[in-house]
């Protein structure tokens, strides 16, 4: 036998052993890199590719481009140009064979459909252009639209009111219906509802009343022959906001940005679990070298046989890592397909970085043997055959508890003033954390033992067993703590993430609150009645303001209350149009407080009562605030419309004249937030909005903030508010910020959790393959199963314990980092994170449990 070959056996079955423990250090470096490599095929799956980013936007066009407002395009003096000869203007500089598409588009188009109004994403453009025909998906059945009175819909809409190719729908004020020519599907939205037109669609349904309620958007999509680098600069003096495919492509995914987000701490978890996995499996080996050495194999032999060994494991278990991770992450996607809702990134295999962690995997497994292999082979094998553990004495423990402090401390400070978790100082920090916990858990295992003394035979066994080879457990425990502490740093990511968009959260409404437009309706009383009922238990108040004095009696009213619709209106329901009592109602302009700066102006409301206020502001007013609008002054909310305890209001202005200000005395309210500020910089009774030659208008309906109405209201509201001319495009439902999490946090944390599962198996499984031959003692002892599983059960608790504390700590540190320089408040989910580590820790001691070897097995251990 050569010495190559000799050499080769010693390293594959006597270092790596047989059967389940040559098994278990394979998987030491198979799962984590499996782990990484699933990771990086998940996120490479949802993280929208740069081409699935650049159609989504442009379909085939190489730019898009929106209008700014007109004076925006004109000089001084000048009438703006319209928006086809800005238009003109660019594609003159873009050279010949440049096209512009139009394409028009509304956000909540109100159409008319089941005897309700119902709002949906409206596009019309030319569907028979090859640069748009690929933007939707198109059904084989159908085709898209090509003449006004066609339209196609999204299959989530069709699916949702039950509509076909050959059905009609129309638009809420038009009569004309519309036939549906073909089910669509957007790549980037399953779920989305859209409805596509041919041009001319909204010409065919317009009423000229309603028009400006479409709030239609329009944008061109350029095709550009030849490359027109001074494009940007032309756009911008055109007053024109231009977007390339050059743009969208550049501005990457978090894969594209930050490659080594998953695989770093895969390759971490392998150099800890390796180290870990050697440092126990050669302290074993001390005896097989000894003999090694009496035959004439001298110490470098042993030290090349481990180094051969540990490159043997490393890259035997990275490829096989590799190959199933891939495999696992390509078996995922229909998974994937249905959670993020939308077409997939093509997954494609990272050769440069697979190879890269198979290259890094292979040379940490061969470092990570080096050093537990070179002090097994320094000793010498008599004194190993004779030697007890020694027991260490008071100061040491003293001692090594203090160290871990010391280290602990450091770690923790160089992990806050990181700039991000994922510098290097971050890195250290959280390094040292776990070197603090490693130094630190022998002592603590040793204070275990003394503390079990008086426990049952099991609790005694086990609690000293890990007392007495402290290596074992440490190295399962470095495996789950960095696991672990990705799962904690994550949740907490996660739930400092929703707690700041709650705080910072600025809406035209206060969370929950629900928002009745009477846009073509002035009978307040009769809305009320209806809908309080659908809002139980909550009530609604009136919102009001000073608007220009009526030109005719009876449109508003001293109370506030504009003219009743006009007899004879009929209902959408009964197939006709409805009559519009008062075309113009909100179309008049208010009234207005100028900022002292005299550069912008705010809204200005109208508050009778405490309730008023309340639905206002989301707080109760002040016995001083209702003094001072009873007392008939202007209660300015914000220092920016007020000096000198005087306002200036601007009147609505009249045809053909600017809004000559009005000076009052005001007073600056407590203060308020900046929900309160969007919807009005000032407030006044109606009494003073009267006297000052004002007209009061009830503009809208709102719930008080306190008292959100039942989940059902929506759908009540729109029922019951229909007949009165107030369709679903005129209620406004403000549900906060309480929006689900990010798909790729949600993906992460699975994972995060995923790998504390597979990390945690593989080290207690790993843990109990070497306690293998002290079980078997315990066996011949005449202690049976129940007492083995007792014992593995418990020494799997304590491991899992300290990994879960210890990993909870340092992920709380690690997301603190992260945040901190975002100017974001660590919030941590405590019952979230208690149920996580507690969890954890249950099915650890339920699989130490499950781990206990039949008896049979142990007799050929």
């Amino acid at each position: 036998m050569t010495v190559r070959r000799s050499r080769l056996l010693v390293a594959w079955k006597v270092v790596l052993g047989r059967g389940r423990r040559r098994v278990m250090i394979l998987a030491l470096f198979a799962v984590p890199v499996l782990i990484a490599a699933t990771g990086a095929g998940v996120l490479q799956s949802v993280n929208r590719a740069a081409g699935q980013r650049a159609h989504a936007e442009l379909a085939g066009a190489d730019a898009r481009v929106e209008l700014l407002p007109p004076d925006s395009r004109s000089g001084a003096g000048e009438s703006p140009p319209t928006d086809s000869e800005t238009i003109d203007r660019l594609l003159a500089t873009a050279g010949p064979g440049s096209v512009a598409h139009r394409v028009d588009s509304a956000m909540e188009l109100p159409l008319y459909l089941d005897g309700r109004t119902v709002p949906v994403r409206y596009r019309e453009a030319d569907w028979t252009s090859p640069v748009l025909r690929t933007w939707f998906t198109v059904d084989p059945r159908g085709q898209l639209p090509v003449t006004a009175g066609e339209v196609a819909v999204s299959r989530e809409f069709a699916r949702l009111h039950h509509l076909s190719v050959g059905d009609h729908l129309r638009y809420r004020w038009s009569d004309r219906p519309a036939v549906v020519t073909a089910i669509v599907r957007e790549p980037m939205a399953h779920k989305g509802e859209s409805v596509l037109a041919a041009p001319g669609q909204l010409a065919a349904w317009s009423d000229g009343t309603h028009d400006a309620e479409r709030r239609v958007q329009s944008s061109w999509l350029l095709t550009l022959p030849n490359p027109a680098p001074e494009l940007a600069t032309s756009a911008a003096e055109l007053g024109i906001r231009l977007r390339s495919r050059e743009n969208i492509r550049a501005s990457g995914s978090l894969v594209d940005r930050e490659p080594g987000l998953v695989l770093l701490p895969g390759l971490l978890l392998v150099a800890v679990g390796a180290a870990a996995a050697f440092g126990v499996r050669v302290r074993r080996l001390r005896r097989e070298f000894s003999l090694l050495s009496a035959v004439g194999l001298g110490p470098r032999w042993i030290l090349a046989a481990c180094r051969l060994a540990g490159l043997i494991a490393s890259a035997t278990g990275a490829a096989v890592g590799l190959t199933l991770g891939f495999a696992l992450s390509v078996a995922l996607r229909p998974l994937l397909l249905a959670t993020v809702e939308r077409d997939l990134a093509p997954l494609t295999v990272p050769w440069r970085g697979s190879l890269l962690l198979l290259a890094l995997t292979a040379a940490v497994g061969t470092a990570a043997v080096w050093a537990p292999a070179r002090a097994a082979v320094s000793h010498h094998a008599g004194r190993q055959l004779a030697s007890h553990p020694a027991r260490s004495g008071r100061a040491r423990l003293v001692r090594n508890l203090l160290a871990a402090t010391g280290t602990a401390a450091l770690a923790t400070a160089s992990v806050l003033s990181s700039g991000s978790a994922a510098s290097v100082s971050g890195l250290l920090g959280c390094t040292g954390l776990c070197v603090a916990l490693l130094m630190a858990s022998p002592a603590l295992l040793r204070l275990l033992a003394r503390a079990a003394r008086d426990g049952s035979v099991a609790t005694r066994i086990a609690l000293r067993n890990l007392a007495r080879e402290p290596r074992r457990p440490v190295a399962a425990l470095s495996v789950g703590f960095f696991s672990v502490t990705v799962a904690a740093a994550t949740l907490v990511l996660l739930s400092s993430a929703t707690a700041d968009q709650q705080r910072r959260y600025v809406g035209s409404r206060h969370p929950g609150q629900i928002e009745i437009v009477l846009r073509h309706t002035g009978d307040v009383d009769t809305v009320r009645r209806v809908a309080e009922p659908a809002l139980a238990p909550s009530g609604l108040t009136e919102v009001k303001s000073a608007v220009a004095a009526a030109d005719r009696p009876g449109t508003d009213e001293p109370a506030g209350r504009a003219a009743s619709p006009s007899a004879g209106t009929d209902s959408p329901s009964s197939g006709t149009t409805v009559d519009r009592p008062d075309p113009g109602r909100l179309s008049r302009p208010g009234w207005t407080v100028a900022e002292v700066s005299g550069d912008f102006r705010k809204d200005l409301q109208v508050i009778d009562s405490a309730a008023e206020f309340f639905a206002l502001a989301g707080r109760r007013a002040t016995d001083r605030e209702l003094a001072v609008l009873a007392a008939g002054d202007l209660l300015a909310l914000t220092s920016a419309v007020t000096a000198d305890g005087r306002a200036t209001l601007l009147p609505a202005p009249t045809e053909g004249s600017p809004p000559r200000g009005v000076q009052v005395r005001a007073v600056l309210s407590d203060p308020v937030d900046q929900t309160t500020l969007v919807r009005a910089g000032a407030v006044l009774s109606s009494g003073t909005a009267l006297r000052l030659g004002a007209a009061v208008r009830v503009n809208t309906l709102i719930t008080a903030p306190d008292a959100p109405p039942g989940g059902a209201a929506e759908q009540e509201l729109v029922r019951v508010l229909e007949p009165l001319a107030i369709p679903a495009t005129d209620l406004r439902f403000d549900r906060g910020p309480s929006y689900p999490p990010p798909v790729l946090l949600q993906i992460l944390l699975h994972l995060s959790g995923f790998a504390v599962l597979a990390s945690l198996t593989i080290a207690l499984s790993a843990s109990a393959q070497e306690l293998r031959p002290d079980l078997r003692q315990l066996h011949e002892m005449g202690f049976h199963r129940g007492v083995q599983r007792r014992i593995l059960a418990l020494q799997s608790l304590v491991i899992a314990g300290f990994a879960t504390l210890a990993g909870g700590g340092a992920g709380i540190a690690l997301a603190t980092a992260r945040l901190r320089p975002l100017d974001v408040q660590v919030t941590v989910d405590w019952p979230a994170l208690a149920a996580a580590l507690g969890t954890t820790v249950l099915l650890a001691a339920l699989l130490g449990a499950a781990l206990a070897p039949r008896a049979s097995r142990l007799r050929n251990t």
